[in-house]
């Protein structure tokens, strides 16, 4: 049997260009918003992402499902970012509170966004969205389960 050799090296770039090409998309799983409306949110489940979080960008996108291993008062600060968001409390995809445009922080403002009682997922979205996508207390948001894996 003939069989094709390819140049040294061809296997480590293919597997870095799945990683990066296909991999990358790995941290995202749609979610069903109360109004229907399914998102892809990134997903944090790492210390370092949940650190990390939306800080830096200008861009949030679909936002970000912060996925924690046991169920606890989260504490949330507004580090280095660049544009206002909602914050989405849940525990077992029901939501237990919504922060709404929560401002950037400010110079020497160190002040947290807690949860109203102990959560096991935050969801961060654009300013306006919880109320665009009718996102209230007692409200389902499908899948969160199935994306915090």
């Amino acid at each position: 049997m003939n069989r094709t050799r390819f140049p040294a090296g061809t296997e480590i770039l293919v597997s870095f260009i799945l990683l990066v090409f296909v991999g990358a998309g790995c941290d995202r799983t749609k979610i069903a918003l109360p109004d229907g409306t399914r998102i892809r949110p990134e997903v944090a489940r790492t210390p370092d992402k949940l650190a990390q979080g939306l800080s830096g960008r200008e861009d949030i996108g679909d936002g970000m499902l912060f996925c924690f291993t046991e169920e606890k008062i989260q504490a949330f600060w507004m580090l280095d970012m660049y544009v206002p968001i909602d914050m989405v409390w849940l525990k077992d995809g029901v939501v237990v509170g919504v922060s709404e445009r929560v401002p950037i922080r400010e110079l020497n403002d160190w002040s947290r966004r807690w949860s109203p009682e102990p959560v096991d997922a935050v969801l961060e979205l654009a300013s306006g969205d919880a109320l665009k996508h009718k996102i209230i207390t007692d409200s389902i948001v499908s899948d969160i389960n199935k994306a915090c894996k």
